[in-house]
């Protein structure tokens, strides 16, 4: 009678690597890409940081970028992805195709500076916060016509800098937070100020919850504050380490994302404040963004690099340079699609990138098994860095048909070799890695958002 197979897996972290140890058998020993398919089944709570991040050549790809003309502040994309806004030093509010960079709206919004834009939900108009000098110094909050941009309404803010605001889910109300330390809801039509709250210091960014009813604020006085939308009755507020520059909410509405002025990301429990992940960006954070997914998230900073970490665990997927290596990156956007990204600088552009499939197909390793997380890791270091061939076993073939993202970017050969184990040979598809098309370019077709 055989022997029963006893495996021994050993786990040893030793600069971010770990190793395992295979048994032996009446067999002999397992190779650890052919040790059966039943142990898949192991999951690493931890995946070795040695896989990430995905070099920027094979994380990110351009698409488009544009000179705004001045230092770019911030960025917003339109809700059918194929436009992109954007607000800078200039007092100009722009408009550019997503695919092309082409310019296709600007307007002098304000004869200073524009500190903060969005885009409304129905993507017919859009808002901006920034100063005005002619009359007497002025910080305004404006809606206009994304078409054209006429000024619909506009309200102001008693003194100060007013410096983010956003736009409510269903586009009736918006809302603005400045130096003169108040939040404000106001009538998206009127420009009627609904309701207010004194968040303490100075505000630094705002944002809504998808259910419309919550607001949040982050500021100098290092806490981020969350309130009633409709009474301006603070609900909660939590303490950071350090001044908070920028503040998120994820699609679920559980979660919030915050930056910090020593370059700290961390993604918090809403209810609770209860810090769930975070990492270090490596500078002071100037913008963050959250995916539609609630996945990842999405930061740029003084250090002049846009970077992806997973939501989860705080893991650093991938990073990249602004359009300029020396740019401090201010602002930073997903697209809805959640395959591109877009950033702008004090280097005067907006970039646009798509994500590359490889990148894109890292959510399967959210909870990899130790074999995802291997085979993955081989891939990397064959494929892309070696471009050499990579050939696997059986169980490795086995893990590839769970990972079917990752599987479409594969060309995968059965060796014609008579050997007791069959022996598969991979390949990267031609084309694979390109980005995918976009729709053509053009002003987006606003009467079919919904």
């Amino acid at each position: 009678m055989k022997k029963s197979v006893i495996f021994s897996l050993l786990f040893l972290s030793l600069n971010g690597l770990y190793a395992m140890e295979a048994g032996e058998s009446a067999g002999g020993t397992f190779p650890y890409n052919q040790l059966p398919a039943e142990l898949d089944c192991m999951v690493m709570k931890k995946v070795p940081q040695d896989v990430f991040p995905i070099a920027p050549e094979d994380a990110v790809q351009d698409i488009a970028e544009y000179a705004h003309g001045n230092m770019v502040n911030s960025v917003a994309v339109f809700p059918d992805g194929r436009s992109v806004l954007s607000g800078g030093h200039n007092g100009k509010v722009k408009t550019a195709d997503a695919n092309t960079g082409n310019l296709i709206v600007e307007y002098d919004a304000y004869d200073n500076m524009v500190g903060s834009v969005a885009v409304f939900p129905d993507g017919q108009r859009v808002l901006s916060c920034g100063a005005e000098v002619t009359g007497g110094l002025g910080w305004k909050v404006k809606i206009a016509d994304a078409r054209t941009g006429k000024l619909l309404a506009e309200y102001a803010h008693d003194r100060l800098w007013v410096s983010s605001v956003a736009v409510f889910p269903d586009g009736r109300w918006v809302l603005s937070g400045g130096y003169d330390g108040k939040v404000k809801i106001a009538d998206a039509n009127t420009g009627e100020v609904l309701a207010e709250y004194a968040h303490g210091d100075d505000v630094y960014s705002v944002g809504v919850f998808p259910d419309g009813q919550r607001v949040l604020s982050g500021g100098s006085d290092k806490k981020v504050k969350i309130a009633d939308a409709n009474t301006g009755e603070v609900l909660a507020e939590y303490a950071h380490d350090n001044e908070v520059f920028l503040v998120g909410v994820f699609p679920d509405g559980q979660r919030i994302l915050s930056g910090e002025y020593l370059g700290k990301v961390q993604i918090a429990d809403a209810t609770t404040g209860t810090v769930l992940a975070e990492y270090a960006h490596g500078n002071m954070v100037n913008s963050v963004a959250v995916f539609p997914d609630g996945r990842w998230v999405l930061s740029g900073g003084y250090d002049g690099k846009v970077k992806i970490a997973d939501a989860r665990t705080g893991k650093l997927l991938a990073e990249y340079e602004h359009a300029n290596k020396s740019a401090w990156v201010w602002a930073v956007g997903v697209f809805p699609d959640g395959k591109r990204v877009l950033s702008g600088g004090d280097d005067k552009k907006v970039t646009i990138k798509s994500l590359r499939p490889l990148l894109l197909a890292t959510h399967q390793l959210k909870d990899p098994t130790l074999f995802q997380f291997l085979l993955f890791k081989r891939l990397q270091e064959k494929l892309l860095q070696k471009k050499d061939p990579l050939l696997i076993g059986q169980s490795d073939r086995n893990t590839l048909e769970g990972m079917p993202d990752l599987k479409k970017l594969l060309k995968v050969e059965k060796s014609k070799s008579k050997t007791t184990n069959p022996i598969w040979r991979l390949q990267l598809r031609r084309g694979a890695d390109d980005a995918e098309p976009e729709p053509a370019a053009g002003w987006p077709n606003i009467c079919s958002v919904v």
